[in-house]
């Protein structure tokens, strides 16, 4: 009877597994509109269904529902989450704790020697005007005292950014707990098999190169391919991140207790714990839901990619999500836009060739706003070449079945290709330039120009869909931008 129990609960929990590509293409894919038109937009139509981020509204649902059914974790309940939104005034609440003190007759000296070491030697060197404010028996007016030195020298703007690390420190757990909770181990091993795969094929490409070889570059190309590596190390990063959140705890709560855990006391404590232990960075910042970037030699992929890898019914959903990203990450040190770029030399005709694709989508489908610029050309090429080399794994893997139907949705593999890249993407709002501060642009385009510039120029789209030379997305293709390979142009360098 117990076996058959745990053997029904094992088949509930798995029937609970949500298949995203499945999911996705079923609620929010247009079957009204030409995917020959705006295939962006036949994926994730501007009608109100689509969320305004698909993927964040998607996985943080389920982090949420799971964080719901479950016991709530240990960093859940420490003080100082109930704790760091305090919505007090500095200036207010540490003059009245001081006053609580001295009016209760509680020797003083703990908390001046803490204010002093919050403040530091700005002023009241040597401590001298804090053991004159601890001497004076004017409650009210050592009071004032302290109320002034805060007021003019710490002012709230000093413990804002220690904060908003301890919101930071909170959220990389939780998401580096989906990881576990979740067990996508399988996941990413998946994603790693892509990654070889897509370095071997790469390798070969620069191989053929003939800019590559003419100028004597194939090893040191492929010394920039060959490091990479996915990011794995999650349980160690949750380690390290839990200790460090274990240690700002029990400060905390250490310097709460001082002062008998009262109302009062905890900016003091934020105050200080901030003066003492502030000074650090969060590891494992790179963990996220949906994200994913190199830092070389590593690829930083969020929880997103590792579900959709193993929780993907179908090698086609896979690649077009999980595969694309990581042929994107990989690409970037393929690519050279500006001269902080690890290549020297790169190709001035597929900069071109990149740029003008962009810029021929940009046009044909402009939204809200849309501009390319010289800046754009390291993402735009990251984009190009790693959707190549995804589309190139989805044939290994198919080969002459790739046109056979996926009966769920009723496409064909290489056509579901096409939608899992651009739900990867899906934005239920429209597309407009992208800022990075006030006056810096973003190196990406919107999400409806980046899908549709990959796919419109690539053959297999116009095969898969059989679209009309005519229609919107093939003719703003302009040519298939081949960057490495025997069919790239040999040119001249690029500086």
């Amino acid at each position: 009877m117990r076996l058959v129990l745990l053997l029904l609960l094992l088949v509930l929990e798995a029937n609970c597994v949500i298949d995203f590509i499945v999911d996705s293409f079923k609620k929010y894919v247009d079957q009204n509109s030409d995917p020959c038109d705006n295939f962006y937009r036949h994926v994730c139509p501007l009608d109100g269904s689509v969320p305004n981020d698909l993927l964040s509204e998607f996985f943080d649902q389920i982090r949420n529902e799971f964080d719901q059914n479950s016991t709530k974790r240990a960093w859940d309940r420490f003080s100082i989450m109930d704790d760091y939104k305090v919505d007090a005034s500095v200036s207010a609440e540490i003059p009245s704790l001081y006053l609580q003190l001295c009016e209760n007759g509680v020797d003083t000296t703990l908390f001046l020697t803490q204010l002093h070491s919050i403040i530091g030697p700005k002023q009241c060197k040597e401590q001298f005007c804090y053991h004159f404010i601890r001497e004076d028996p004017d409650c009210n007016r050592g009071t004032a005292q302290v109320e002034s030195i805060v007021k003019d020298l710490l002012g709230s703007e000093d413990i804002t950014e220690f904060i908003q690390t301890i919101g930071l420190l909170h959220s990389k757990i939780v998401d580096i707990s989906a990881h576990i909770d979740y067990d996508v181990r399988d996941g990413i091993v998946e994603s790693e098999q892509y990654l070889n795969e897509m370095k071997k094929l790469v390798v070969d490409w620069i191989k053929e190169t003939s800019w590559v070889v003419s100028h004597g570059l194939v090893n040191s190309t492929i010394s920039l391919v060959e490091p990479v590596r996915i990011n794995d190390n999650y349980g160690a990063d949750l380690k390290d991140l839990i200790e460090q959140f274990i240690l700002i705890e029990i400060h905390y709560t250490t310097c709460k207790a001082n002062y008998e855990n009262r109302e009062s006391a905890k900016l003091f404590c934020l105050a200080e714990t901030a003066a003492t232990l502030g000074n650090f960075e969060v590891d494992g910042s790179a963990w996220s839901l949906t994200d994913a970037f190199i830092d070389f030699p590593t690829i930083d992929l969020g929880f997103a990619f590792f579900y959709v890898a193993q929780h993907t019914e179908d090698a086609a959903g896979k690649l077009g999500f999980t595969g694309a990203a990581i042929g994107h990450e990989l690409s970037h040190m393929l690519i050279k836009g500006g001269s902080s770029d690890f290549l020297t030399y790169f190709s001035e005709n597929s900069k071109k060739c990149i740029l003008n694709q962009f810029n021929s989508t940009c046009q044909t489908f402009m939204e809200d706003s849309c501009i390319t610029f010289d800046g754009q050309v390291d993402d735009d090429g990251a984009d190009t070449l790693g959707f190549q080399l995804a589309y190139s794994l989805l044939e290994t893997f198919y080969g002459d079945s790739l046109n056979e139907i996926y009966e769920p949705l009723n496409v064909t593999h290489k056509q579901l290709f096409y939608y899992s890249l651009a739900l990867s993407f899906c934005q239920g709002l429209p597309g407009k330039i992208g800022w990075r501060g006030n006056d810096i642009l973003d190196e990406h385009a919107s999400a409806d120009i980046r899908v549709n510039a990959m796919i419109a120029p690539h053959p297999g789209f116009q095969e898969a869909f059989h679209c009309t030379d005519d229609s919107r997305m093939i003719r703003s293709s302009l040519e298939s931008c081949i960057i490495y390979g025997r069919n790239a142009p040999n040119v001249k360098k690029h500086r």
